[in-house]
């Protein structure tokens, strides 16, 4: 399935706030695709009458079993020097995603959702437990690049950007001091991320509850700020509701910011022990595939 990158559903010049909101509809859009893939295969299931063995469930099961075999190209690239020249990491990634998503799905088709003998039932878990790792390391892979680009994020990129909204912030929201204020002591108080790797994960939660408490007081201090200068300053209703909505997405672009930067460096730790367990699970399940297809056949 191929995905827009950021740069791509942002125009150029976009602000964080912009770039967030297109990543999180990014996210909501390949949640549904993923989704509307397992309800077609279920459709298929409901709509033809085939058992795994005939030719239909047969083939079924052939084409998403040799999908499953051929995204362990990926890995393998990265691994033989022969093959490291053979284009470059973003389309190889989405070829191994792609066919992380569809061989799964044309499998389940394959089976009509039953776990049948034992070998089919160790291959069926197999797999299932690969693609879900999978969505799960590319959910932390975004995080630590941009997109799907294969250009990892720098923390000092991230540092800059939250800079940069601290400016904005400063200069947008100086008829409202105690919210500037609260924001600044946020970022101050989470500024330094703990080399500890359970207080980081620690941090890494707190953080969040922390930013939704934040991110509550300064919605009200905003609105209540914009009622006091509206009645010193005879802002119209028109002005208000802008600097409302200004102030508001002005606020949750600048804890994202924060946010960002203090999780980084655990995303990264976490990335580097999913990918510690992922490949183990894909070579397994290689195996119990080429076992459960030797089965069907000696039987």
């Amino acid at each position: 399935m191929a995905e827009l990158t950021l740069a791509q559903q942002a125009p150029e010049g976009a602000t964080p706030s912009v770039r967030r909101i297109a990543k999180r509809t990014q996210e909501i859009w390949i949640g549904i695709g993923q989704f509307a893939l397992v309800m077609l295969a279920y459709a298929i299931t409901r709509i033809w009458k085939y058992t795994p063995g005939d030719d239909m469930g047969y083939n079924l099961g052939l084409v998403g079993g040799i999908m499953m075999l051929i995204l362990l190209i990926y890995p393998l690239r990265k691994r033989v020097a022969f093959m490291r020249n053979w284009g470059g990491t973003r389309p190889w990634f989405l070829f191994h995603m792609t066919m992380g998503l569809l061989g799964p799905v044309l499998v389940l088709a394959h089976t009509r959702f039953h776990f049948g003998s034992l070998n089919a039932a160790v291959a069926l878990w197999s797999m299932l437990l690969v693609a879900g790792s999978g969505i799960i390391g590319r959910y932390i892979y975004v995080a630590i690049h941009h997109g799907l680009t294969g250009q990892r994020l720098g923390l000092g990129e991230l540092q800059r950007e939250a800079g940069f909204q601290g400016e904005e912030v400063h200069s947008r929201l100086g008829f409202a001091p105690e919210v500037e204020a609260l924001l600044r002591d946020f970022e101050a108080s989470n500024a330094k991320v703990s080399a500890n790797r359970v207080l980081a994960l620690g941090q890494f939660v707190v953080v969040g509850l922390h930013a939704r408490v934040v991110s509550a007081r300064a919605h009200r201090l905003l609105k209540l700020a914009v009622r006091k200068n509206a009645a010193v300053e005879g802002w119209d209703q028109g002005r208000q509701a802008r600097r409302l909505h200004n102030g508001r997405n002005l606020i949750n672009a600048y804890l994202d910011s924060v946010l960002k930067v203090v999780r980084f460096n655990t995303w990264v730790r976490l990335f580097s022990l999913w990918h510690v367990a992922h490949v183990p699970l894909v070579y397994a399940l290689a195996v119990t595939a080429v076992a459960h297809v030797i089965a069907v056949h000696m039987y």
